[in-house]
């Protein structure tokens, strides 16, 4: 069963990495796959990925590795400011 999660702090995005199923690196973490993730910016326009990789050391979350597109951290998302107003994983259950 598919669960839907809400992410009220950027940092808690890290309890659904999966770090073994990418060999490339981004700041020396290893990219997660295959677990998705719905971002929904200030425009209400959603983004759609099960590419990603939250830094710890720059507390950001970058989510299109093409475009190196990424969220705020904490600093920004936790309190409303970031340009990605919500984020949700979509979990296997």
């Amino acid at each position: 069963m598919l669960q839907l999660i809400k992410i009220n702090k950027l940092s808690d995005i890290v309890n659904y990495e999966n770090p073994e199923t990418s060999g490339i690196t981004h700041s020396g973490k290893k990219w997660t796959n295959g677990v998705s993730i719905i971002l929904i910016d200030n425009d209400d326009k959603i983004i759609t990925s099960d590419e990603w990789v939250y830094v710890n050391n720059n507390d950001e979350l970058v989510y299109n590795k093409k475009k190196n597109l990424w969220c705020q951290g904490s600093g920004w998302y936790d309190k409303g400011k970031s340009h990605i107003k919500e984020i949700y994983v979509i979990a296997n259950t």
